[in-house]
């Protein structure tokens, strides 16, 4: 995958990754996404977005984190990142919005893509 892809992937319903290089040049693409929820066991919309296949990231892939988590909110989605990496994290710390990416996923009925397990 070259620096200027980004895909969103959906796994299953109420599971998608993030995958590619989401930077200035590359979010844009994908600000207005449908959000692939799906309702879990107690009738609440959820969806999990895995950042594990990021390969590289700047602000741009915050502010499109922090946007999709409000139109979820708006939608009342409950929406949570998973394996985020480690810099990833570090950087939302310098912009003070760590709790974004480490609040936990409030799904009671984990979803694990097929054919492997967390």
């Amino acid at each position: 995958m070259s620096d200027t892809d980004l895909k969103f992937n959906v796994l299953q319903d109420g599971l998608a990754s993030l995958e590619g290089s989401a930077t200035f040049a590359t979010v844009k693409s994908l600000e207005h996404v449908e959000l692939p929820f799906r309702l879990n066991a107690e009738g609440q919309a959820v969806l999990e977005i895995r950042l594990d296949r990021l390969e590289k990231w700047d602000s741009a892939c915050l502010a499109l984190l922090v946007e999709w988590k409000a139109r979820a909110t708006r939608r009342r989605i409950n929406l949570c990142y998973s394996k985020v990496p480690e810099q990833l994290r570090a950087l939302a710390r310098l912009s003070n919005l760590e709790s974004l990416l480490l609040e936990p996923c409030p799904i009671p009925d984990q979803i694990e893509e097929e054919g492997t397990s967390s």
